[in-house]
């Protein structure tokens, strides 16, 4: 029996750099196959979105009108970004921007100065808005849906309003709640007057994709990265870019307002952005429309039945995660155990609790390897839109890892078993490979 006891801390120790090694090549296959980053920012720019609760109620409200109703909150559509002082010259004939004050050529060039501005909310577009939310994010929406192979319908006790996601799946609310609006659209009237309907319908639950947020944005804007406004408008504050906005439209996330287009100087001046000081963009031949756009939820996959938000949080730093599990987990807790091996107990009752501790951080350390491995294969399913590398090398790669990580554990608990039945002294390791110590 001791033969057998010391052929284990034999195996452990060989063992230890065994799975060091196969963790640096698992760290490199990862990273290696992930898509690209474009692809990873979307998913993740709209992963974060999922946390926006839905509109609920909405009253809607003429420009003109001053008194608000109560308990609801003032909506806003977007945000103009705001200037840093400088010269606009769009209107001369170089048509550039120029940070700091205009000189005299440039005011004889029919440049202006502009002031610096804060940004500000947009919320008066044709109308102004009032809403309320439903207190459901994505995820939670999601864990109403039953999906079978055929079709995705509402759990019992709920009903459904609409779509919830691109993916068709259904916005689902408890049986006595009152639903979502299902449709949204202006309408311009026969004197020219704009009316807006909005509301729910029964009859077009099967059709209609649900109300969830409203957003305004001109040709070139970019939903998911909140830059709402792009003007060719080198003044603009805090501007950012997200590669690949065109993915917005292809993966259908948003839909338009019908008869919702405005024009840009119309926008600016009834949000008293400009005020009349500078040179209002899309005044004269530059026109740049603006729709107001409905937002719709990136859907699962169809082979995931349930997603979570720390696996959103792990995919959005996957780099930084997949190099402190092999630190940590894979080499840290490996390393204390390699040194706690080392260390001759003489009394045989503070070995067995000193084994026992340590068979429960080894479960743990089995627990999450598993469960960091299941959120990134969970992560790789929803990437296979974009592209199937990661989920064919998680689909192989997590079985592995855990296969690995339990044999370390169960070597660690056939030591303990052999521990306690048996009463004879344990060798050092250093004696049981050298026997003339």
């Amino acid at each position: 029996m001791l033969e057998i006891k010391e052929n284990i801390f034999c195996f452990q120790y060989m063992f230890f750099y065994i799975y060091g090694i196969l963790s640096l090549v698992y760290l490199r296959m990862v990273i290696k196959n992930l898509p690209d980053d474009s692809q990873q920012q979307f998913l993740v720019k709209a992963m974060d979105y999922w946390k926006k609760k839905p509109i609920w109620k909405m009253k809607v409200l003429n420009v003109e009108e001053t008194e608000e109703p109560k308990d609801m909150e003032k909506y806003s559509l977007g945000v103009w970004p705001g200037t840093v002082q400088g010269c606009n010259c769009s209107q001369s004939y170089n048509q550039r921007y120029l940070t700091g004050e205009c000189s005299n050529f440039n005011l004889v060039s029919k440049c202006v100065n502009v002031k610096e501005q804060d940004p500000k909310n947009i919320y008066n577009y044709i109308f102004k808005y009032f809403v309320t939310y439903y207190d459901s994010d994505y995820l939670s929406l999601f864990s109403r849906v039953e999906r079978n192979k055929n079709e995705s319908k509402c759990k019992n006790g709920y009903k459904k309003c609409g779509s919830l996601d691109n993916m068709r799946n259904p916005f689902c609310v408890k049986e006595e709640e009152d639903c979502v609006m299902n449709y949204f659209f202006f309408k311009i009237e026969d004197d020219k007057s704009i009316s807006l309907y909005s509301g729910f319908h029964p009859d077009i639950i099967d059709t209609n994709i649900a109300v969830i947020n409203l957003f305004i944005l001109d040709s070139v804007g970019c939903l998911l990265n909140e830059d709402y406004l792009t003007d060719v408008y080198a003044l603009f504050k805090n501007k950012t870019n997200l590669p690949n906005c065109r993915l917005e439209v292809t993966r259908n996330l948003t839909i338009n307002i019908p008869d919702s287009e405005v024009s840009k100087e119309y926008l600016y001046k009834v949000n008293n952005i400009y005020n009349g000081d500078g040179v209002i963009p899309g005044r004269g031949s530059y026109y740049n429309p603006i729709n107001m756009r409905a937002m719709v939820y990136q859907g699962l996959h169809t082979l995931l039945s349930k997603y979570y938000y720390f696996d959103a949080y792990i995919f959005k730093h996957i780099k930084t995660f997949n190099i402190w599990t092999l630190i940590l987990l894979k080499v840290g807790v490996q390393l204390v155990y390699f040194i706690f091996m080392q260390i001759k107990i003489s009394q045989r009752e503070k070995e067995i609790i000193y084994n026992s501790i340590w068979a429960g951080v080894l479960a743990v350390f089995v627990i999450l390897i598993w469960m960091f491995n299941n959120s990134l294969f969970r992560s790789s399913i929803m990437a296979l839109d974009f592209d199937d590398k990661l989920y064919r090398l998680m689909k192989v790669l997590r079985i592995i890892d855990v296969v690995l990580a339990l044999i370390i554990f169960s070597a660690h608990l056939f030591k303990l078993f052999f521990i306690i039945t048996n009463k004879g002294n344990r060798k050092k390791y250093s004696e049981f490979i050298n026997q003339d110590k």
